[in-house]
């Protein structure tokens, strides 16, 4: 794993922006998400889950839930649901 620092990444999403609004083709890094990635705050749930017993889902279960709502509401196909539509 290479650190890049969050100012770095800052400035590229910003020249992401700007080449997409030169060229018109929008890039996977943009200076909205750049400043979500580095400046997100991290959150803990161990106190939640010793003192009050709650239990989260996992991230698969989490995915799999709104993929299927999705399907379920009309907002997806079910080829695009896959196995989740059945």
């Amino acid at each position: 794993a290479v650190h890049i620092p969050g100012s770095v990444l800052r400035l590229v999403g910003k020249c992401g922006d700007f080449i997409t609004r030169l060229t018109g083709k929008e890039l996977p890094l943009t200076g909205e998400g750049m400043v979500y990635a580095t400046q997100w705050v991290f959150a803990d749930s161990q106190k939640i889950e010793r003192e009050l017993g709650f239990r989260f889902s996992s991230h698969e279960q989490t995915l799999a839930d709104a993929i299927r709502w999705l399907y379920l509401s009309g907002q997806l196909t079910a080829r695009k649901a896959g196995k989740l539509a059945a």
